[in-house]
């Protein structure tokens, strides 16, 4: 049907109020469902003028009468009220905010829906006005004529689900931009990063001297935050992610400053001076005697340094160099090799680090052995024994197997040295044999082995004890081996 079949309706809504009241009007329902208007000749409510349009031009879907009202000033081309009028829009938005506040804003549904807004004698929650402004936007896109009432749960729940839309930060987003206002909405993660844009967002946190005096780390820059005009605040982490994901993921921030062409952290007398403070971070506390005596007498008290220790479970004892950082004693054996490396260097260039220090340039530099912890105990001034390894004793030294054998237990029984004489095989091997002198304590099984792969090691000095017993198998346990060690040691 055309404008002409309307007409009776579209001059009984301006006969009630001008099309430039309309405009300006947000139809208070209830006025208008009671308001009086003249249609061809007779008087009628808001109500019967609603219902009866839609009984004349019947809708191709069901609306309410909100619905019908939005229908038939739109079919009837009279101009309306709408959320989605730029200066509308724009006019409630600024009855919050000013337009720099708002350009600080970072779209959050959370925070926007319980702002109060006031425009043209309209009072509405920030929830509120975008509702409206969504139902809106859907009419426009469908060409439908839905008021909100349409979509609320009582009257339609699947329509209802569609207005979840508006808790999102883009649809928000999407309000700002109908009124011409600036929101920190997009993110740097689609942004498009050339070397000049990357250029252009790392020179809004700092100048090119100022990254060029920088003398953060990689950490430290992750953790940068950066406030650019309409993008949501993002830290450096996001930004590297963003540019590994265009350039790849072996780029690293290095590479990152170098395409935008700016020296990050290059200058020389801070690089130098930040070189000595990590060096000195990492290896001063070799500088200083009472220091690393405090260190490890954190791990036990003086007197019991004094008495044998056993070497391999003490490597691993954690020392407390500072409230954040603790290292096993494995580690500052590493650290101590290092430090004594450089301690030799002329300049602090020539200087290396950990990661340097286990490459093949340097193989063998680190040490982490009984001497090279001994030397450290001697520089802190402590007394300590260590127990020697099996491999440190003569075997085949009558008197050393002597004591061993007089002090053997058997599943932590004592087995006395004339039990032990007509022990058997399975007995001896099960048995523990311990030095009192040097604190070594081994089971049969792996003393026989020892002692007769010592033989092996006698004749090919370039083989350790160790490797001949272990790697090359040349020790036995057996019966002849057993009869062999009680002989040696007079039994």
């Amino acid at each position: 049907m055309t404008l002409e079949d309307r007409v009776a309706f579209r001059e009984a809504l301006l006969e009630h109020r001008p099309e430039e009241e309309w405009k300006q009007y947000r139809p208070q329902h209830q006025t208008v469902y009671h308001g009086t208007f003249a249609l061809g000749g007779r008087e009628v409510s808001g109500t019967e003028l609603i219902r009866e349009y839609a009984q004349r031009f019947p809708a191709d879907r069901e609306y309410s009468d909100r619905g019908t009202l939005n229908r038939m000033l739109s079919e009837c081309e009279v101009p309306q009220f709408s959320f989605t009028d730029s200066d509308v829009m724009r006019g409630f938005l600024l009855s919050s905010r000013s337009p720099v506040q708002w350009s600080k804003y970072q779209p959050s549904y959370h925070t926007f829906w319980t702002l109060d807004f006031k425009h043209m004698g309209i009072d509405m929650k920030g929830q509120m006005l975008l509702y409206n402004l969504f139902v809106e936007l859907e009419n426009q896109r469908n060409g439908t004529f839905y008021a909100f009432v349409d979509y609320t749960p009582e009257r339609n729940p699947e329509m209802y689900k569609k207005v979840q839309a508006t808790r999102s930060g883009a649809f928000i987003a999407k309000a700002f931009e109908i009124a011409g206002l600036t929101v920190k909405s997009k993110s740097i993660l689609q942004e498009d990063l050339t070397p000049e844009r990357l250029r252009e967002i790392l020179l809004t946190r700092r100048t090119e001297e100022e990254w060029e005096n920088w003398q953060g780390g990689h950490a430290d820059f992750k953790s940068t935050w950066f406030d650019l005009e309409g993008y949501r605040n993002f830290a450096g982490a996001s930004l590297r992610r963003r540019y590994q994901e265009l350039r790849g993921k072996d780029r690293s921030i290095k590479d990152l400053f170098s395409e935008a062409g700016i020296k990050v952290g290059s200058n020389p007398e801070l690089l130098r001076k930040t070189l000595e403070d990590r060096f000195e971070r990492f290896y001063g506390v070799f500088d200083n005697p009472a220091e690393l005596r405090s260190l490890f007498l954190g791990i036990m008290p003086e007197e019991e340094w004094a008495k044998p220790q056993q070497y391999s479970p003490l490597r691993k004892q954690k020392l407390a160099i500072s409230d954040e950082r603790s290292v096993s004693i494995h580690t500052l054996l590493h650290l101590f090799s290092i430090y004594k490396y450089n301690a030799e260097q002329e300049t602090i260039d020539t200087y290396i680090d950990f990661n340097k220090a286990q490459s093949e340039e340097h193989k063998g530099l680190i040490q982490s052995n009984k001497k090279a912890l001994g030397e450290l105990l001697d520089f802190a001034g402590l007394e300590y024994k260590f127990i020697p390894d099996i491999t440190e004793v003569d075997l085949h030294d009558p008197t050393v197997l002597r004591r061993m054998l007089f002090h053997a237990t058997l599943e932590g029984e004592t087995l006395p040295h004339n039990e032990l004489k007509n022990a058997g095989i399975q007995q001896f091997r099960k048995a523990r044999f311990r030095d009192p002198a040097t604190g070594v304590d081994i089971a049969g099984q792996s003393l026989m082995i020892y002692f007769s792969a010592l033989y092996y090691v006698k004749e090919h000095h370039e083989v350790g004890l160790d490797e001949a017993a272990n790697a090359l198998h040349k020790g036995k346990s057996n019966s002849a081996v057993m009869n062999e060690i009680l002989g040696k040691a007079g039994f």
